[in-house]
């Protein structure tokens, strides 16, 4: 059987490096920010969406900052969803977070610490 590919239109090709070079930028997921001091699902969740609000609001597409994606686990084959993320969203899901532990509380220190007025 032979698969007959055909050419695409520049303006696709165009869309997918563009794509593609955003996809190099999400650099981050949601187990580092466990890592970062999430201690529960619900937490970050009610983060993520906070985070995905805020960025509505303020008209930025949502998509050069966070990118929902599927993940299986082969062992088990469990599908769960997974978020891809720059540093810029990382930094501003730690920030939208409710938990008040204190590995969460150094990190918005820092972040806050960043900014120069």
């Amino acid at each position: 059987m032979n698969i007959i590919k055909y050419p695409l239109p520049i303006n696709e090709i165009i869309n997918r490096f563009h794509e593609a070079v955003n996809d190099c930028e999400l650099r981050y997921r949601t187990s580092d920010l466990y890592k970062a001091g999430f201690e529960t699902e619900a937490d970050l969740n009610e983060a993520l969406l906070k985070t995905i609000h805020i960025l509505r609001m303020a008209n930025l597409d949502t998509t050069h900052y966070l990118k929902r994606i599927y993940v299986t686990e082969i062992e088990s084959g469990k599908t769960y969803i997974d978020w891809r993320m720059n540093k810029l969203a990382f930094f501003f899901v730690i920030l939208n977070s409710e938990c008040q532990n204190s590995i969460i509380l150094q990190w918005k220190k820092k972040i806050l610490n960043t900014i120069k007025t």
